[in-house]
């Protein structure tokens, strides 16, 4: 008898089991941030969102920067796309055009109008929700610390420091850009600043490639994460970096010059974003969990976590006294509030392409400055026409 009884509570158990196993929902979400401190964070998140939404498991997709553009459109294409997507801003035309994404509704006056036009549809409605916003500074170390307001870059060129100064990014995609085109812009190149891409080619661009070629003669060109390494020992004094070198700044004297110098000022405005798939099967769960992820609440502290996640992007990150009360923070931030971010048509990744190597070439020597501006403007125009017979 007894035997009976615990054979059928057994199974009732198993049973019930089974049933709630089924009656989750499976949101797939493929995102970028996988080194382990962000990892940690992101798992974090989502334990949170499982807890108070007991329906809905977030079953990850692990992506790298350098490979996951391709991962992404082969995803999308097949019969397990996800179902929430984290790209870089930049990239959000190419998936908005795609019609990969759904339109969400948002209240549009929490985004920080550098990000609004970059998410709309050609409808006016938002398709991705912009989640975090970076950018790139002026980062001097150990002799150049002292220099507290540089104004312009001759002010670093002429000093009498023994050595290497400055560190340029050698080819790297998706990096090269945003270290260099800060640069080019201080000289008054307008380079990528409007569409179409190829009429901003023009002869500034050549003032432009010259400082490059002065901070070259006095500088390493290295990929960026040894750069930072090379920043932090001495090797080099100056260079263009993100967030994410904070901590290791701590040991060292350094200055974070919160305005580029020369002419614009502007550094790059970066950030990341998520879309909704246009074919998830649970809309609905997956709108909860992108709006829990990208809240403010939840963004400041990930940001506050993680060095390199930079700021929330949303309108009250600039007067938030909790992300201002570190000077290095606070001049990270200050350079996002004068930044530019980048035009942003569906063929962005391949002009990307065109203009780090067109600067690459430039500076290995293979062309002249004259000799990048011409080529670069002719394989930009070739791409613009070629995407003109596609659409």
């Amino acid at each position: 008898m007894w035997r009976i009884i615990a054979y059928t509570l057994l199974s009732l158990i198993f049973a019930s089991c089974t049933s709630d196993e089924h009656a989750k929902k499976v949101l797939r979400f493929a995102h970028f941030w996988t080194e382990p401190a962000q990892q940690t964070i992101i798992d974090s998140l989502i334990s949170q969102f499982e807890y108070s939404h007991r329906d809905i498991v977030i079953e990850q997709i692990p992506l790298q920067w350098h490979d996951g553009r391709m991962k992404l459109l082969l995803a999308h294409s097949s019969s397990q796309k996800p179902d929430i997507t984290h790209i870089g801003i930049e990239w959000a035309q190419e998936y908005i055009s795609s019609n990969i994404f759904a339109s969400i509704k948002v209240d549009t006056s929490s985004i920080p109008k550098e990000f609004l036009q970059t998410v709309l549809g050609n409808n006016g409605e938002v398709y991705c929700m912009p989640w975090t916003m970076n950018t790139r500074a002026l980062v001097l170390t150990h002799e150049l610390a002292q220099y507290k307001d540089v104004k312009t870059w001759e002010q670093l060129l002429q000093t009498h420091v023994p050595g290497a100064i400055f560190g340029i990014n050698a080819t790297e995609k998706h990096s090269v850009m945003k270290k260099v085109l800060p640069i080019l812009w201080s000289k008054g190149s307008i380079i990528c600043t409007k569409l179409p891409i190829s009429e901003t080619c023009d002869d500034s661009l050549i003032y432009g490639l010259e400082l490059l070629t002065q901070l070259k003669n006095r500088g390493l060109i290295e990929q960026s994460r040894i750069l930072d390494q090379y920043l932090i020992k001495g090797t080099i004094r100056a260079t263009l970096t993100g967030q994410w070198i904070l901590p290791q700044l701590q040991r060292i004297p350094h200055t974070i010059v919160p305005r580029i110098p020369g002419i614009s000022g502007a550094s790059i405005l970066s950030g990341d974003c998520l879309g909704i798939s246009n074919h998830t099967q649970y809309p609905q769960e997956a709108i909860a969990f992108t709006r829990y992820l990208t809240s403010y609440t939840q963004t400041k502290q990930m940001c506050l976590s993680i060095s390199d996640a930079g700021f929330p992007a949303h309108v009250n990150a600039f007067t938030d006294i909790d992300l201002v009360l570190d000077k290095d923070r606070k001049a990270y931030l200050e350079q996002c509030r004068i930044s530019k971010i980048l035009p942003s048509p569906s063929y962005f990744l391949d002009a990307e392409e065109i203009i780090e190597d067109c600067i690459m070439q430039y500076l290995y020597g293979t062309l002249d400055a004259k000799g990048c501006r011409e080529t670069m403007k002719r394989r930009l125009y070739s791409l613009e026409q070629a995407q003109k017979k596609g659409s």
